[in-house]
């Protein structure tokens, strides 16, 4: 069994994985995708997405650095009209020292 459906992964970074109906990595680990800076009140926002032609269905991750604190807020767009069963799981490889903290709203981690 490989780590991505493809074969394809790579360690370091921040990992995004939507895969619906799918267990493992995404099915477009290392794939290129979309990106587009915007400009909002709070200040310059970076946004990746893609259209999963699987499941006809998108993602898209919202990133901003607010007083050298990096916010992110994933979502995952249905248009179909049946549920997509699947997973959500971010990796991130981060230096641990007294200082850093991670913060996330779950019922368990």
């Amino acid at each position: 069994m490989t780590v991505g459906f493809r074969g394809a992964w790579t360690s370091g970074g921040i990992e995004w994985n939507y895969s619906p109906g799918k267990v493992g990595h995404s099915a477009f680990s290392d794939d290129d995708v979309h990106a587009a800076l915007l400009t909002t009140e709070r200040g310059p926002l970076l946004r990746i997405y893609e259209f999963d032609r699987f499941n006809i269905s998108t993602w898209q991750v919202d990133m901003m650095v607010v007083n050298g604190v990096l916010w992110a807020h994933p979502k995952i767009t249905n248009p179909n009209t049946h549920d997509l069963p699947g997973y959500w799981w971010t990796c991130v490889g981060q230096r641990s020292a007294p200082d850093v903290r991670i913060v996330t709203p779950a019922d368990m981690s």
